[in-house]
């Protein structure tokens, strides 16, 4: 059994045989944990009717702007007792955005939140359902069902929720009370992904699943989960660029998406992401092209550290990374405004975040300002 399917049986088989198999092929002890309830494939959304929390619930209804499907929202209002729609959008949600509609959601009493978008949705119904819980001084969230339209951010799996704050920079809501009761993965609502976003959330979950394969809580398990997300990303993305009604090719990157995700919610990530949130704060990069800028830059540095676990992972986009990201049309570099000043205070905080103590191999300040300076310019 292949693919996302074959994946499945591996998480539950993983679960049940768990304590076996650390004794068999671990001297360490690890964690792996995803509470999230799956369903996958095309039509899933309809199944929403089987999701009991939501049966005669006053729920709240997170759509991101383009959102079209009537079919589903009518399907929403007859299992619910009362959906109240916020159409309310920030590409990078504000902290303060999110308290606002926690306050409404307790004004309305709502018991359940339904997240219908990208990542920025998910984060934010996310977000306010751990601030409901906080300002009504409960010990539960509210559960949250979400229906990514796009593939690549991974959010309907994992424990963060990204923010700005007051300042307009970004940092992340980490609590385990964050993952999504439900995840709902149907690739026919991603049929409508514009196509930069369609690029660069392939991207995003690309860096989801190499970041993660360096870090020192990929374990075994999520080694054989690595490479299955990047062959599917490097003999997809860029045909579901070509041929972006194509829902073979749509389910296969949601797919990937899903299972970059798992990696990321039990690995976390190393500095590619940490450096990325700089070109998104200082020059309003969005999150994948962020990244897109500094993959090829640490997976040199990683092939150089350690040449035969990077090549485990290289293989999968002909041993060169940069290239294969000039296939799919995206500028990969700093842009020439940016002074050395600012990649100073980068590298500084690069060097200083978790990210890098989270990577398997050392880095050095003076590797991170060299890597990020290469990135001035396309290489391929």
């Amino acid at each position: 059994m292949t693919g996302f399917y074959g994946i499945c049986c591996m998480l539950v088989l993983y679960l049940f045989y768990q304590g076996a198999v650390m004794s068999l092929k671990t001297n360490g002890s690890f964690s792996f944990f995803t509470p999230v309830n799956i369903f996958f494939g095309r039509g899933s959304r309809y199944r929403i009717e089987q999701i009991t929390v939501l049966k005669n619930s006053v729920s709240m209804v997170f759509l991101y702007p383009q959102f079209s499907d009537t079919e589903l929202l009518s399907l929403l209002k007859s299992i619910c007792k009362k959906i109240v729609i916020s159409s309310e959008f920030q590409e990078n949600p504000a902290d303060q955005f999110t308290k606002n509609l926690a306050e409404k959601a307790l004004k309305e009493k709502i018991e359940c939140i339904i997240a219908i978008g990208g990542g920025s949705t998910i984060d934010t119904a996310k977000a306010v359902s751990l601030r409901y819980m906080q300002i009504n001084g409960k010990d539960t969230t509210i559960p949250v069902i979400a229906l990514p339209t796009t593939a690549g951010t991974g959010s309907e799996v994992t424990p963060y929720a990204v923010l700005t704050d007051k300042n307009g920079k970004k940092f992340f809501l980490n609590d385990p009370l964050l993952f999504p009761k439900y995840a709902v993965c149907d690739p026919e609502l991603t049929l409508t992904m514009p196509h930069a976003v369609t690029v660069f959330t392939g991207i995003d979950a690309l860096c989801h699943a190499l970041e993660g394969f360096f870090t020192v809580k990929c374990n075994f398990f999520m080694e054989d989960i690595v490479p299955c997300a990047c062959s599917i990303i490097s003999s997809t993305l860029a045909k579901v660029i070509n041929e972006p009604n194509n829902i073979e090719y749509r389910s296969k990157m949601l797919e990937a998406s899903l299972l970059a995700g798992i990696i990321l919610a039990n690995c976390g990530t190393v500095i590619v992401h940490s450096l990325g949130y700089n070109l998104t704060n200082d020059f309003a990069f969005v999150h994948g092209k962020a990244n897109s800028v500094f993959l090829p830059a640490f997976m040199e540095l990683a092939f150089k550290k350690n040449p035969e676990r990077a090549g485990k992972v290289l293989q999968y986009f002909n041993n060169d990374l940069h290239c294969f990201l000039a296939g799919l049309d995206t500028a990969f570099f700093i842009p020439e405004e940016a002074d050395n000043q600012q990649i100073k205070a980068w590298s500084d905080a690069a060097y200083a975040c978790y990210g890098r103590q989270n990577c398997i191999f050392d880095i050095t300040r003076e590797e991170i300002s060299g890597m990020v300076k290469n990135c001035k310019k396309s290489i391929c």
